[in-house]
């Protein structure tokens, strides 16, 4: 299935799957030796739409914008900003999408997608006593 999915110690897959229950994406960040900033990786879940990669790609600047104006990841964690810009994708969202509709974007259609990028889709099943079940 390609690469596996590595995610940070301090980031369990199920404290992303209750942040993103709702959301048909997820993101991370994942941190390669010697390397200062963390990538931001996106997941789509089955079902996602043009929308879902807007709101995702919207996610991963906030949470590069907030990471770069801070600059303490490693006091902080990287899921202090993954939450962080998630409130703030939630609060801005809408209003965003009107402007830009206003303006003339077509962002109901196609995909923000560029190239060949690796694609992940997922989906998760949560059963009666709350466990939950990640499908790729």
């Amino acid at each position: 299935m390609g690469t596996p999915v590595k995610l940070l110690a301090e980031v369990s897959i199920h404290e992303l799957v209750d942040l993103f229950k709702d959301e048909r994406y997820a993101l991370w960040c994942r941190r390669r030796s010697r390397q200062r900033s963390p990538d931001i990786c996106i997941a789509l879940k089955a079902g996602h739409t043009p929308l879902d990669h807007l709101r995702g790609w919207l996610h991963a600047c906030e949470i590069a914008r907030l990471i770069a104006t801070d600059g303490k990841t490693t006091e902080h964690g990287e899921i202090h900003y993954i939450r962080a810009a998630h409130r703030e994708v939630d609060r801005l969202f809408e209003r965003f999408t009107n402007v830009m509709r206003r303006h003339g974007w077509k962002i109901d259609e196609g995909t923000l997608v560029v190239g060949l990028p690796p694609i992940i889709s997922f989906d998760v099943d949560y059963g009666p006593n709350g466990s939950r079940e990640v499908r790729l």
